[in-house]
């Protein structure tokens, strides 16, 4: 049985099996063991609230760090409150917030905005270094992409820093395709050059 967005009801987006193995040093590997990766909406709850918001802080945290070494300083400040208190605008009706855990552990994190005239927004997409490799980051951008076809958008968009390049691999792959700075975006000016701007029509 499936809703009117095309998804099973109470079913995570991406749910997936992955074969993990521990090499024991001697040629041979241990046994696989299988680890569970799912994908499903945030609830309003303080558990998913701050999964979430401790998985965006990281991300900003770990950006900054990468812009601060080129001397790159991207206006505004932000501290986990901060972000805490900045969820809501990825919230039902006008955006959508997505939680990856592996094992039930949160492990990933995107996030969908509205941005008027059936047009939404991809932000704050991350998955912890120590998950990388399991294909989280491309059913975290599945489900973003099954979310905005059931709020009836016709495009989605998205914005990547220059140092990002395997994520913008990931949405080449996925079929958007480069353009200009979109209005709405919250990239300043000053660094619309440094930046790479996608979109995907649905």
């Amino acid at each position: 049985m499936r809703n009117s967005s095309g998804v099973p009801p109470h079913e995570p987006w991406g749910r997936k099996h992955n074969s993990c193995k521990r090499d024991l040093g001697n040629g041979s590997e241990a046994p696989t063991t299988r680890a569970r990766l799912a994908i499903r909406r945030a609830e309003e709850s303080p558990h998913d609230e701050n999964a979430a918001a401790e998985l965006i802080f990281e991300y900003l945290q770990w950006a900054d760090a990468v812009m601060k070494r080129e001397n790159i300083v991207f206006p505004g400040s932000f501290d986990l409150e901060s972000v805490k208190a900045g969820l809501g605008r990825y919230r039902p009706p006008a955006g959508k917030l997505l939680i990856a855990e592996l094992d039930g552990n949160p492990i990933g994190v995107g996030a969908m905005r509205s941005l008027g005239d059936n047009v939404v927004e991809v932000k704050r997409m991350y998955v912890r270094p120590d998950a990388r490799g399991l294909h989280a980051g491309s059913s975290i951008l599945d489900a973003l992409i099954t979310e905005a076809r059931g709020m009836k958008a016709r495009v989605v968009r998205l914005d990547s820093a220059w140092f990002m390049t395997q994520a913008q691999s990931l949405y080449r792959s996925r079929g958007f395709v480069e353009r200009g700075p979109y209005e709405g975006t919250e990239i300043p000016p000053s660094l619309h050059h440094r930046w790479n701007f996608f979109e995907k029509k649905l």
